[in-house]
């Protein structure tokens, strides 16, 4: 008997091992997948644009275009150039244009719109640069740029329904995956309270599956930091694999900052969800405690009443009814002195 009370113990605990396994695959995934969903907002990607210098550093991404595009600019025409740029595209200008079209091309991944809205008014930005270089250009190279800006078509307004067509199948496999993704997710959580059901069937009550629970919260939320440190050194030597080298200068700092920042908001997303599922498992342990705690004074108290006298606080004396005599007592009206049935005494 005693061989088989060890043997389901030990399997008991195998269980446990697996299912606490399965939970530390399970939350893993589940924080995963809210990291993805939080991403895919607009909000990230406008603070790493901003975080970045994206914005401050338009107007130098656009003279390293105007100088490869209009090579016999002569230097000091090039700084006229920049000059305007940076007076034409000031940073609060670029993020006012940017930022709708960005908050419009999500909402239409996350099916919130059937139809992009958007509208960059470029117009409004060739026009004022335009007119700054003007005070003081070159006339030649005015007429150059503005031949340049009416070939691109840059002095009418950008409207993203002309693109949505061009990109109708890229927004379509997006649509898809985000439903798998979420389809996936609803399973998986389904599937994390299914074992932790089971953990607290075979843990023997809500303090022992509160524990494992625990402790899987614990590794899971461990794995994922490990994971965003991994990323935050990743990420940057990732960008430098596609050799943007040979880019120029500006195009080169802008590409390095930008990835930067979107490394630490990724990074920083993963490692916001890791703390509190390490939170969570901290709570758990706390919880399966406080909840032996509470059980061991309820069992105390279980024994002491089973062993606390009746309410009379004295025992009851011999003789009475439902009670049976020690040996070697006697009852009135028995023992040697007693007499007889006949009416006579005992010798």
């Amino acid at each position: 008997m005693k061989v088989l009370r060890a043997v389901v113990k030990v399997l008991r605990i195998i269980l446990l091992m697996v299912f606490a396994a399965g939970l530390v695959v399970g939350v893993t995934g589940l924080q995963l997948a809210a990291d993805g969903f939080s991403l895919l907002r607009p909000e990230p990607y406008l603070a790493a644009f901003r975080e970045s210098g994206l914005y401050e550093s338009l107007p130098d991404l656009l003279d390293e275009v105007l100088r490869s595009q209009v090579p016999e600019l002569s230097p000091a025409e090039n700084d006229k150039i920049l000059a305007a740029l940076r007076q034409a595209a000031p940073p609060e200008l670029v993020e006012a244009q940017v930022s709708p079209a960005v908050a419009d091309i999500f909402a239409l991944i996350m099916g919130r719109t059937t139809k992009l809205t958007a509208v960059i008014h470029i117009e409004e930005f060739t026009s004022r640069f335009l007119a700054a270089y003007g005070k003081t250009a070159n006339r030649m190279a005015l007429a150059q740029l503005r031949m340049m800006v009416a070939q691109a078509q840059l002095d009418h307004p950008l409207s993203l329904a002309d693109y949505q067509n061009a990109i109708a199948a890229q927004v379509e496999q997006a649509r898809h995956f985000t439903g798998l993704a979420r389809t996936a997710a609803v399973v998986l959580a389904a599937v994390c309270l299914l074992l932790v059901v089971f953990t607290v069937l075979l843990a023997g009550g809500l303090a022992g599956g509160a524990r494992w629970t625990g402790m899987a919260c614990l590794l899971s939320g461990f794995v994922g930091l490990v994971a965003s440190t991994a990323a935050a050194s990743f990420g940057p030597s990732f960008i430098k694999g596609f050799n943007i080298s040979e880019a120029p200068q500006a195009i080169q700092h802008a590409v390095s900052s930008l990835a930067a920042a979107l490394t630490a908001t990724v990074t920083a997303t993963v490692r916001v969800g890791s703390l509190a599922v390490l939170g969570l498992g901290a709570a758990l342990f706390v919880a399966a405690a406080l909840l032996n705690r509470g059980g061991k004074r309820t069992r105390a108290g279980a024994r002491t009443k089973t062993q606390t006298p009746g309410k009379s606080g004295s025992p009851r004396k011999a003789g009475t009814p439902g009670t049976t005599a020690a040996p070697g007592t006697t009852h009135p009206g028995e023992g040697a002195d007693a007499p007889n049935k006949s009416g006579e005494v005992g010798a």
